[in-house]
């Protein structure tokens, strides 16, 4: 229990179950037998909530041990009891650290069906402190977060375009705000007929695009001769292949799908990009520090 919280603070509700059959069950009357002396703690009967009656100071006491009984509606009546321990912490002394985000969405012929976009990480010195994630207008109505775990969601028809979603992170305290990018770009049909794949050694789509991205883009460049803003990244998918070999079953290969602009005259041709990374495939896995496993003109199938 972290001090400074407020009279009435719900601490835990308790669990009961009965096998007996009503009426010999609900409703339970809990009491407190020992450990609130000074009367610190309160049950709410209707609910079975353990609530705060006092403010706490853990200089002053920095433990409590209440011994707590459940009777239920039985004739005669019956009873058990348990024990609750509580540590009395130390109110929050630091407000959250948000890291930066910037969230890069394809969207096919400019279709997107909505889902997880991305995920907003902070971190709160207070090793106790639970973080509670909000959308801070504009476009709540486009976003949703996970509350618990910073999750960011986009809902279905999003257009292309570039959104500022403002986000929110409080320990109870303090509030800390950010603000994510999301850009969202259409992948046209012609991008897609000339994509070509790049499968990799055992990498994630969090850490290709964390720790991997500008690797994996800086070795196209070179192998290319083109821009990295001619390289159209159409989707990153983990492997799904029943005849990976048994050894290597354990691991996750990853999927990039990409197209390269030839300026403004539409895409080079995929076997044409394909034949010069296979013929440079040691130059882009040095440039990206991972193995490349295979490089494939992409069959992407719109469903």
């Amino acid at each position: 229990l972290q001090e400074g919280k407020p009279l009435g603070f719900t601490i835990l509700k308790f669990t009961i179950t009965d096998a007996d059959a009503p009426p010999n069950t609900s409703p339970f009357k809990f009491d407190i037998l020992s450990g609130n002396e000074e009367l610190a703690f309160r049950i709410v009967q209707q609910d079975g909530t353990l609530r705060t009656a006092t403010k706490f100071d853990h200089k002053y006491r920095s433990e409590y041990i209440l011994h707590i009984k459940a009777t239920d509606n039985g004739n005669p009546p019956l009873s058990s009891d348990t024990w609750v321990t509580i540590i009395v912490i130390e109110e929050s002394q630091f407000a959250p650290i948000i890291t930066p985000l910037d969230v890069a969405v394809s969207s096919y012929l400019d279709d997107f069906p909505g889902g997880v976009v991305g995920r907003v990480h902070a971190m709160d010195e207070d090793p106790y402190d639970k973080l509670v994630y909000h959308i801070v207008s504009p476009h709540e109505t486009l976003f949703t977060v996970d509350r618990e775990d910073g999750t960011l969601f986009a809902l279905a028809g999003l257009d292309v375009g570039i959104y500022d979603v403002n986000v929110s992170v409080s320990d109870g305290k303090f509030t800390s705000f950010t603000t994510v990018t999301v850009e969202v770009a259409v992948v046209t049909e012609d991008a897609r007929k000339h994509s070509v794949a790049v499968r990799l050694n055992d990498v994630t789509p969090e850490d290709f695009l964390l720790t991997y991205r500008k690797g994996f883009h800086r070795g196209l460049r070179n192998i290319l001769n083109v821009r990295t803003k001619d390289i159209e990244i159409i989707s990153m998918q983990p492997t799904v292949e029943e005849n990976i070999r048994k050894e290597r079953s354990a691991l996750q290969d990853l999927d990039v799908v990409f197209a390269v602009r030839k300026g403004n005259r539409g895409f080079y041709p995929p076997k044409l990009v394909r034949s010069k990374l296979k013929e440079k495939k040691e130059t882009l896995e040095a440039s990206l520090g991972l193995s490349v496993v295979k490089v494939c003109i992409c069959v992407c199938i719109y469903r």
